[in-house]
């Protein structure tokens, strides 16, 4: 008996070492690039030196300067790193339509709609295709597309109350009877609360209470396949929400300011905002100075009062001018640079006491710079 299953286990093996042997050879021949990688030795920086985020900043400049080719280039890059990045999907569909190339518009259109693009009215109303309509090929598969939506219906947007997340971080020899300075850090578009943490282990100065709420919003709200990622603003395209919403997001960090000082002693508060959330810092601080002594922003724009008059008026900005501002962005943002020199002009025209750092780099949250924020605005 054991002879005759020693027996079977060997021709087991033998059938499972063909077999996988005949899986290795037909995956070399299938994905040879795959086959290259040594899990043992792989290099973990070649992961982390790809920034999809930066890329898709850029990508996004590159669709407002109506240079679709150069945007189209982005977009490709970032799905050869993330084929399931929805949103990506349905830009290089607005890309090519923009390029008059219909085939490669309605095959990226129905990628991004596998993907989990679903705000089919957006897409029944993009002015990106509708030059295209006359195209027989794009026009069928344009239709196919608004059949599928009809069968999930429309999204609607209704007010409610829920309780938001953050994260609180307490200074180094943290006394609960002694009162410390408050800043609310608001991440960036796609970001999260945990990733914003990242900042505090790298700080010296970590002698202020720092809190870090999550944005309301989903970041791709139209994706059902959705990553955990943030954003402050309600990511459609309908003004009427936007003005709706914008309000909410700054009522929500005035809030978490009212929180911490009925449950922790607070001497001061400040804003710390990246990229959209410091375009929303700004908002929230010169609407609300009676709450906050200063606000720091990185890599962000200072709203256009004459184009966004409900979210930020010139009269909010005239009244705001007690707070300090501070105002930093990498050398290599893009055209962002402009942007933080345009802001620290208008800000001065109303009398604001405010500094312009400039760092190396491009998008991101300088250490160093934040470091001299907080000394410039006397958080110690």
């Amino acid at each position: 008996m054991i002879k005759k299953i020693f027996i079977l286990f060997v021709a087991i093996t033998l059938v499972s070492n063909k077999s996988i042997a005949q899986q290795i050879e037909n995956n070399q021949t299938k994905f040879p690039e795959v086959m290259k990688i040594n899990p043992l030795t792989f290099d973990m920086t070649e992961i982390s030196q790809i920034d999809l985020d930066e890329l898709k900043n850029r990508a996004y400049e590159a669709m407002l300067q109506q240079d679709f080719t150069l945007a189209a280039r982005f977009y490709l890059y970032i799905i050869s790193h993330d084929l399931s990045d929805a949103n990506s999907h349905y830009n290089l569909a607005r890309c090519y339509a923009y390029l008059g190339q219909s085939r490669y518009a309605s095959n990226f259109l129905i990628m991004a709609i596998n993907e989990g693009f679903n705000n089919f009215t957006f897409i029944k109303e993009d002015a990106a295709f509708k030059t295209l309509m006359q195209d027989s090929y794009f026009y069928t598969q344009f239709q196919a597309v608004q059949d599928f939506g009809e069968k999930i219906g429309e999204n609607i947007y209704v007010k409610g109350e829920k309780l938001m997340k953050c994260r609180v971080l307490l200074p180094d020899n943290y006394q609960s009877d002694k009162a410390y300075p408050l800043v609310i850090g608001m991440h960036g578009f796609g970001g999260t609360a945990e990733e914003f943490t990242r900042l505090w282990s790298g700080l010296t100065n970590r002698s202020f209470i720092f809190v870090i709420p999550e944005g309301p919003y989903e970041a791709n709200p139209d994706a059902y396949r959705r990553n955990t990622s943030f954003s402050w603003d309600i990511g459609v395209r309908s003004l009427e929400l936007y003005k709706r919403s914008d309000n909410l997001s700054s009522e929500f960090i005035v809030n978490i300011k009212k929180y911490m000082a009925q449950n922790y002693s607070i001497d001061k508060n400040y804003i710390l905002g990246f990229s959209q959330g410091g375009g929303y810092a700004y908002v929230t601080g010169i609407k609300n100075p009676d709450h906050f002594e200063g606000i720091i922003c990185f890599g962000a724009r200072l709203p256009d009062y004459e184009k966004y008059p409900w979210f930020l008026s010139e009269k909010n900005i005239e009244k705001g001018n007690k707070l300090k501002v501070f105002i930093a962005h990498g050398k290599e943002d893009g055209n962002v640079n402009k942007s933080a020199v345009a802001a620290k002009k208008i800000l001065k025209k109303f009398d604001y006491d405010v500094k312009l750092q400039l760092f190396e780099g491009g998008h991101f949250v300088s250490l160093p710079a934040l470091e001299s924020a907080l000394e410039w605005m006397d958080i110690q």
